[in-house]
């Protein structure tokens, strides 16, 4: 891979090396990411009620790091095990507004059944 560092200017080898290789990679900080909301979805739906804006948070930061990874070019390192980095998990969108309107009731105006 000698080329690489012939071809690219040097922010742009660092922002690589910082992708391929910080806290183990790019994908695997979308895979945690991804598994972090997962985690929440299943053992704190209460604190999502509550909080909701954590899972635009979450979705966010995983547009950002997929946008990166693609825009970067970077290659998944863990070609080899499936499933990864994990799909992100789905968010019913009626149940966050649903809850919205329990948890702050003067919301309800604004949201249609």
């Amino acid at each position: 891979m000698m080329w690489k560092w012939r071809s690219k200017p040097k922010r742009l080898i660092a922002i690589d090396d910082v992708c391929e290789n910080t806290g183990r990679g790019i994908y695997k900080r979308i895979d945690e990411n991804r598994e972090l909301l997962e985690l929440l979805l299943r053992e704190a739906p209460e604190l999502l009620d509550r909080c909701f804006w954590i899972i635009g948070w979450l979705e966010n930061q995983d547009h950002f790091l997929v946008s990166l990874a693609q825009a970067a070019e970077i290659e998944n390192s863990y070609p080899l095990i499936r499933n990864f980095p994990r799909p992100m998990p789905t968010v019913s969108m009626r149940n966050i507004l649903r809850n919205l309107c329990i948890t702050h009731p003067h919301a309800a105006q604004f949201v249609k059944d």
